[in-house]
């Protein structure tokens, strides 16, 4: 199993120029759950449940974040179920998100393994269909193997509450001098299905048993202007540097771009869920903060 790690490109850096000509600035205490660059925590969804979705392949994208010492995924819901499917339960045992981003015959332990989902319905009239556009899962991994440590070293932190994020809304409304120029930069990482070397092989591995063979991806950072959202659960990202279509970036961390006295920091704020024509919303990072506590909830249960 390798690991290729992906040089910058010009447009990367021509996209880290035009942000940093207008970057929100903030005290350096605030907030204490960033990151000095964008964290390797987003993964292709490579494969799942047989014949599902239509398009084979990558189905979109997810992301590991740390709660303390635990590691969790999340995703749109929409990447794993069709429409209002009830029953995710069977999901959790058969989703394919790979370790490493460049994969060459992959066994079954060069993916993480997950024993855990849970999906999210919603009583609001303002919210389209009957569950929240996410889902969040828990991997199998032994404390202080490999793969443990590999997933607590790349998943996003997460922060204690989502204020943050309505308070920088609410400065963007009110044109606090925190933002310089009003503006906040929001960037998304996530794996398109078109418009990069992204590729993935299948072959008849046994008898009646299709698999990947190869596994060749490439991460596509995106960045937009921070915008009110459409929902009361959503935020959105207008003038999105991205010329493609946005299918495959479902499921992709939203990280708030800002500086303060160590420099520029990336906070997650949220998940991206849709968008179109230079346009895409994402959930508030305050969904992924109830998804995860719920699951946790679940999970510390009694039997």
């Amino acid at each position: 199993m390798a690991t290729v790690c992906k040089p910058e490109s010009a447009k990367d850096k021509q996209i880290d120029e035009r942000l940093n000509k207008s970057v929100a600035i903030m005290p350096r205490r605030e907030p204490l759950f960033a990151h000095s660059g964008i964290p390797d925590c987003s993964r292709p969804i490579v494969t799942h449940l047989d014949g599902h979705p239509e398009i084979p392949g990558i189905h979109g994208t997810g992301f590991f974040v740390r709660k303390g010492e635990e590691v969790f995924f999340v995703t749109a819901r929409h990447c794993l179920l069709k429409d209002d499917q009830d029953d995710a339960s069977a999901i959790a045992n058969v989703l394919h998100v790979p370790y490493s981003l460049d994969l060459v015959n992959p066994s079954e332990r060069d993916y993480v393994r997950f024993n855990s989902i849970c999906s999210f319905l919603h009583s609001s009239p303002d919210i389209p269909g009957r569950f929240m556009d996410i889902v969040a899962l828990q991997p199998i991994v032994k404390r202080g193997s490999w793969q443990d440590k590999r997933l607590r070293s790349i998943a996003a932190k997460l922060p204690p509450t989502g204020e943050w994020l309505d308070q920088t809304a609410t400065a963007i409304r009110s044109k606090h001098p925190i933002l310089k120029n009003g503006k906040v930069w929001m960037v998304a990482a996530g794996f398109p299905q078109a418009g990069t070397s992204t590729e993935v092989r299948f072959a008849e591995t046994s008898p009646g048993i299709v698999s990947a063979t190869e596994i060749r991806t490439q991460r596509v950072v995106i960045a937009g202007l921070l915008q009110e959202g459409v929902y009361p659960h959503t935020m959105s990202v207008a003038d999105v540097t991205w010329n493609q279509n946005l299918n495959g970036f479902s499921g992709s961390p939203v990280f708030a771009r800002y500086k303060d006295d160590n420099g520029i920091q990336y906070a997650l704020a949220g998940m991206l869920i849709t968008g179109g024509n230079r346009l895409a919303h994402f959930i508030r990072i305050n969904q992924i903060l109830e998804a995860i506590s719920e699951l946790t909830g679940l999970l510390n249960r009694p039997s």
